[in-house]
C-alpha cells in the first residue's frame, strides 16, 4: 500500500495542498494518507496531541494553545471528510497533531520516516527569495533532507 503523509497547518498554502492531494488520491485505489500537523506554538512533551487528550492547565498560554489545537482538529477533520466523501475509505486516513520538537521540516521527515511513507505533500507559502535565503523554508529543507521519498511541494 502506498502511504502519502499530507503535512497540514492553518495557512492558505496548506489548503492548495490539502485540495491537491484530495485530487490525487481520490484516483488512487490502494493508497493511505497520513494528516499530519507540528505545531510550532505547543511545548514540546513527547506524545501525539491527540492520543495525550489535551495539555495539561500549567502551560504558559494554555488556552492559546488549546485554540490552536481545536483550530487544526477541525481543518484534519474538514480535509478527512473531503477526502472520504471523494472516496477513500475511512480506515485508511489517520490524523496525527504533533508539538514542534526538531524543527518542523525534521518533525514531518521523522513522522514520514516512522509511517513508511514514499510521499511527502506539503504546500509552499511562496515567500519572497529574500526572505527565503534568510529564514528558508520548510519545503525546501525538505526536498534537500528527503532521501528516498518523493516531495511534493504545491504552489
Amino acid at each position: 500500500m502506498h502511504r502519502i503523509l499530507l503535512a497540514l497547518d492553518l495557512s492558505p498554502a496548506s489548503r492548495r495542498a490539502a485540495d491537491y492531494a484530495i485530487d490525487v488520491v481520490s484516483s488512487l485505489p490502494d493508497c493511505e494518507i497520513i494528516l499530519l500537523s507540528v505545531l510550532s506554538g505547543v511545548p514540546y512533551g513527547g506524545d501525539d496531541l491527540q492520543a495525550a487528550g489535551s495539555l495539561p492547565p500549567e502551560v504558559h498560554g494554555y488556552e492559546d494553545h488549546r485554540r490552536e489545537i481545536n483550530q487544526i482538529e477541525d481543518f484534519l477533520l474538514e480535509i478527512r471528510d473531503i477526502l472520504i466523501d471523494s472516496g477513500l475509505p475511512g480506515e485508511r486516513i489517520k490524523t496525527i497533531i504533533r508539538p514542534l520538537s526538531l524543527g518542523v521540516a525534521m518533525d514531518i521527515l521523522d513522522e514520514a520516516v516512522e509511517r513508511e511513507c514514499r510521499t511527502i505533500v506539503i504546500g509552499r507559502r511562496g515567500r519572497s527569495k529574500i526572505l527565503e535565503l534568510l529564514q528558508g523554508s520548510v519545503s525546501d529543507e525538505l526536498v534537500h533532507k528527503a532521501e528516498s521519498r518523493a516531495i511534493w511541494v504545491v504552489e
